[in-house]
């Protein structure tokens, strides 16, 4: 299934965006996001704090559960890059202010049928 993930930076607005992937699971969608949040901040902020609105995944990766790294090679990235970025961390969050963003770029982005 195709999916939207992106993410919203508080206070630096001009680092907000949004990406289009593919992932069978919510889970993976979840993983893909974190993954992509880190691709596109680690350069730019030596700290930062990602919130997830999926609390598996945020447990999972503050575990850093090597078995289900096994499993799953996109959260194997994610905790390298955890690892070599110590400024990151990753936190539960209940709303998500991506979504509002999403929605917006996603009417701004969406092909018409």
């Amino acid at each position: 299934m195709t999916t939207v993930v992106g993410f919203v930076v508080k206070g630096r607005q001009e680092l907000d965006t949004a990406t289009i992937l593919e992932a069978v699971q919510s889970d993976e969608a979840e993983y893909n996001a974190v993954h992509f949040a880190i691709q596109q901040l680690k350069d730019k902020l030596t700290e930062f704090t990602i919130f997830c609105d999926h609390d598996s995944v945020v447990s999972i990766i503050n575990r850093n559960s090597e078995k289900a790294a096994r499993k799953r090679p996109i959260l194997s990235k994610i905790l390298s890059e955890k690892k070599a970025y110590p400024g990151i961390k990753f936190e539960g969050l209940k709303k998500n202010p991506a979504h509002t963003f999403l929605k917006k770029w996603l009417k701004e982005h969406a092909t018409p049928k």
